[in-house]
């Protein structure tokens, strides 16, 4: 056998062609498609792998793969990766375990409503997939894209529908919220630390949910969301009944149930967020959001819009095929919609 010495262009081809990415492709998306294959190659959807350990095998791949970033430090380059992992890990085709260990999933197809595609999400990297089925999947950021056909049949993975894989609310927040408060059992007792409480009715019009949160509570009477930092960086949520400012009883709850609250508590408080919302003569439309959204909304919003590069304080997404059902998602928070120049 004879071993030639190849250029790295034809080396960049050839790692191209074993990860069958597609031409039409951007950055974003290979990096995307070479983080499925790298983790499922580590994984096979069975076998968790630790994060560096990962992020180790997808920085080497990473800078064989794109040249044209060959001046981005082992730390930024590290930072994208890590950044994009967990918006695969948001949208379901990778899942975060704990200790800092992940894993490949084999995923399900999410039917969209009548139209004729559906949401791919799976750890299933191109790679091993036979060429009808790669030809049939369509890119959007993070997220992929299947024509409903026969190539749904081959991957055999479960069909839900998009309320359910994304776990949204079955009822609308105002609902929720004002049930949620009374199922809620709070126990007597003061706590020993000191309490935030989220405000909206009291903050200023339209400012940031970080900007909501209160430590003044005199003349406070009834039902409050409260936030308590213990161990200098522990951070627990819960609803407190106060009388006339006095804590006479908390009930804990569950992080991801506290910052829907907030979302409810705005929307009852008569002081809903705000987010930006851009419509362009193409058909597509920027959504900016100034906080961030609960899970499951953030798990739609991905897999239905282009995912950009977020800012403190803004997570930016491009709609295009399905900006009527992003935009009901983030309006079903209460948060109401403005033009940048509204803003």
């Amino acid at each position: 056998m004879r071993l030639e010495r190849i250029g790295r262009t034809t080396a960049v081809r050839e790692l191209e062609r074993s990860l069958a990415l597609k031409p039409e492709l951007d950055i974003v998306e290979r990096r995307y498609e070479m983080l499925r294959a790298v983790a499922w190659a580590s994984t096979h959807a069975q076998t968790p792998v630790y994060v560096r350990v990962l992020l180790d095998r997808a920085v080497t791949v990473d800078k064989s793969l794109n040249l044209g970033d060959a001046g981005l430090s082992e730390s930024d380059r590290r930072q994208i990766l890590r950044e994009q992992l967990e918006d695969l890990a948001s949208i379901g085709d990778l899942a975060e375990l704990g200790n800092g260990y992940w894993v490949s999933v084999d995923g399900v197809i999410v039917e969209l409503g009548s139209d004729q595609s559906c949401l791919f999400v799976s750890g299933i990297p191109l790679r091993i997939l036979d060429q009808e089925t790669r030809d049939a999947i369509m890119y959007s950021g993070a997220a992929r894209h299947l024509a409903k056909g026969s190539v749904l049949g081959k991957l055999e993975l479960p069909i839900v529908g998009l309320q359910l894989w994304a776990r949204r609310l079955s009822t609308d927040l105002e609902t929720w919220t004002r049930q949620f408060g009374e199922a809620i059992r709070i126990a007597a007792g003061t706590p020993d630390d000191s309490l935030e409480f989220y405000l909206p009715e009291t903050a200023r019009r339209g400012c940031l949910q970080h900007d909501r949160w209160q430590r003044t509570a005199s003349n406070l009477t009834g039902t409050y969301l409260y936030r308590q930092t213990v161990l200098n960086h522990w951070r627990l949520h819960g609803l407190a009944r106060l009388n006339a400012g006095v804590v006479e009883g908390t009930c804990e709850i569950d992080r991801q149930d506290a910052h829907r609250l907030m979302f409810g508590y705005d929307m009852l408080g008569g002081n809903p967020t705000t987010a930006t919302w851009n419509e362009s003569a193409s058909s597509s439309a920027e959504l900016i959001l100034h906080n961030p959204v609960p899970a499951p909304e953030m798990r739609a919003l991905t897999a239905l819009a282009k995912r950009l590069p977020a800012k403190k304080f803004e997570h930016r997404f491009i709609a295009t095929t399905y900006r009527q059902q992003v935009r009901q998602t983030v309006e079903d928070l209460g948060i109401r919609l403005v033009r940048g120049s509204d803003g």
